[in-house]
């Protein structure tokens, strides 16, 4: 048994077939022996089958891996294409003129300063807001032509991630994460929570992927800063998404937390090809796990490039500030190199003479 919350959890886990660690892939489809993984609560009682494996070494592992079918099947090359877009509220340009393609499997950090239209630019991407002029293209697909089911399948494919996780706190994690799937499933079982049980399994494989599959029974209420987030990532993997758009995703979090969400953004990114877009206040942040930043000022895009480019200078022309601009105040660093065995984990880096 698993002590959640100080009490005996009713969740038992195989000691002859524990959850694997190595590259675990959500979207694959089950077959083979179960593992005996029961719970009970909001996500209903349950056995849960087990991921099919790869056989053999994989990418010059020491080990089978687990496979994911849907991912491994061929598609075409996609391209978010954002063409002279503009949206104003009144007389306002919160977005100006915005034009840039974005190649798959990119990760994209936007910074820029509060209402500098980093968030305006994420709602009109995934629809929650239209453009006033311009056009957003995905592949073959005109983003502002879509309606109905189409539209409810475009925001799938871009699973959004907000800064306030937006969890259900009553509900247990592994239900807030499942319900990642309401889209697919239609109202009635979205409403009265009939989840298969591939769903729940390929729910706990999310929350172990991300280190918090020992929460999956807990209110989503109980938990962390850090670990809502985490929960609210693994609820986005539910959607099995092309993209994903992190809009402040680590402005609430401690460093130590920070560093946990941002890590496992760059690890979906670099594990599955998937394009993730970021919004991020922090230059650090910016230069460490993105692979090209874009930066805004006033609705427009001032600064174009990679970690390397992004300058003292560049980040002055993106934050409209003159020579007293000190780049560390933004700071969020966490210094992971121990410098003895005394130490007992990262620890956090001074900033600007005070701990970060």
């Amino acid at each position: 048994m698993i002590a959640l919350g100080g009490q005996a959890a009713p969740w038992s886990v195989s000691k002859t077939q524990p959850f694997r660690k190595q590259s675990v892939t959500v979207g694959g489809l089950y077959e083979g022996p179960t593992v005996p993984i029961v719970g009970t609560g909001h996500a209903g009682q349950f056995e849960a089958p087990a991921p099919a494996v790869a056989a053999g070494p994989v990418n010059g592992s020491d080990g089978p891996r687990e496979r994911s079918p849907q991912r491994s099947k061929a598609r075409s090359y996609l391209m978010l294409i954002y063409q002279n877009v503009t949206k104003r509220f009144g007389t306002n340009a919160a977005v100006d003129n915005v034009s840039i393609s974005v190649d798959e499997g990119t990760m994209l950090g936007i910074i820029g300063r509060s209402g500098a239209g980093k968030s305006t630019l994420l709602r009109l991407t995934n629809r929650l807001i239209d453009p006033t002029e311009g056009s957003i293209r995905f592949g073959p697909r005109e983003i502002g032509a879509l309606k109905g089911k189409e539209l409810l399948d475009w925001r799938a494919d871009c699973a959004m991630i907000f800064q306030q996780f937006n969890l259900i706190p009553r509900l247990d994690v592994l239900t807030n994460v499942m319900l990642g799937r309401a889209n697919a499933m239609g109202f009635v079982k979205s409403v009265f929570k009939l989840f298969s049980d591939a769903e729940r399994h390929e729910a706990l494989l999310a929350l172990e992927r991300l280190g918090i599959v020992e929460t999956a029974l807990q209110q989503a209420g109980t938990l962390s800063g850090g670990q809502q987030q985490r929960v609210a990532i693994a609820r986005a993997l539910m959607q099995n998404p092309k993209m994903i758009l992190a809009d402040e995703p680590i402005a609430s979090l401690d460093p130590m937390n920070a560093k946990l969400v941002m890590d496992a953004l760059r690890a979906i990114n670099r594990e599955e090809g998937m394009m993730v877009v970021c919004n991020l206040h922090t230059l650090d942040t910016a230069r460490a796990y993105c692979d090209r930043i874009i930066g805004m000022r006033q609705g427009r895009v001032v600064f174009d490039g990679t970690a390397r480019e992004l300058t003292t200078d560049a980040a002055r022309e993106i934050y409209g500030a003159g020579e007293e601009f000190d780049e560390a105040s933004t700071s969020t660093s966490i210094d992971n190199d121990r410098d003895s065995g005394d130490s007992d984990g990262p620890r956090l880096r001074e900033v600007g003479g005070a701990v970060a």
